[in-house]
């Protein structure tokens, strides 16, 4: 079966496959680059839910495909929850990863309290009115210096007290054990194990 990830983030879909794997959910995921869908989406809802569900319904009605759509960032408790659903653009439209960081630390610049959560929203869409919506968290917490080489985004700078370090120091295999995202899609399994196709 083939499901497509919405997103052309290649990071991502890499992550959501090995993490569906993990668990025995043997699909082929592909990308919205891989599947040359072009239509551009306008994630301006208020919440991460909000967007998973609208690039989910979006690309399913489009491909007639099996789509899991994620909306994901980081909340920082000092900054009112943001960068949030702005994460991917906290620096501009075509901030880097980079560039978001540094915006970050320099945000926090002189403040005390640096507790930080990942959150992450799933939605699950079929052309034929079949939607699931699944959530999950981490918490951590934000430092000045980036440590590690993995992961993307915040990963550099998000601390994670439970694993001892940063987000981007953990191997793929350890982050995908305890990462928001795949508290969200361990959520989503039973609806996975109930499509058609998937045994």
């Amino acid at each position: 079966m083939k499901l497509v990830i919405a997103t052309t983030n290649q990071h991502k879909k890499n992550e959501i496959q090995n993490i569906l794997t993990q668990y025995q959910i043997h699909v082929e995921c592909v990308s919205l680059s891989e599947i040359d869908f072009s239509t551009e989406i306008i994630e301006d809802a208020l919440t991460f839910e909000g967007n998973a569900i609208k690039k989910a319904k979006t690309v399913g009605l489009q491909t007639f495909e099996w789509v899991l759509a994620d909306d994901s960032g980081l909340c920082v408790d000092a900054l009112g929850g943001n960068p949030g659903i702005y994460s991917a653009r906290y620096a501009g439209n075509a901030a880097t990863d980079e560039q978001n960081n540094q915006k970050l630390i320099k945000t926090l610049q002189g403040v005390q309290n640096r507790h930080a959560y990942y959150a992450c929203a799933l939605a699950l869409y079929h052309h034929h009115d079949r939607l699931f919506v699944t959530q999950g968290k981490i918490i951590g917490e934000i430092i000045d210096q980036p440590e590690g080489k993995n992961g993307f985004g915040y990963d550099p700078h998000f601390y994670v007290p439970q694993a001892g370090c940063t987000m981007a120091s953990l191997s793929s295999e350890d982050k995908n054990l305890i990462s928001h995202r795949t508290e969200a899609l361990r959520a989503m399994i039973p609806h996975l194990h109930n499509i058609a196709g998937i045994q």
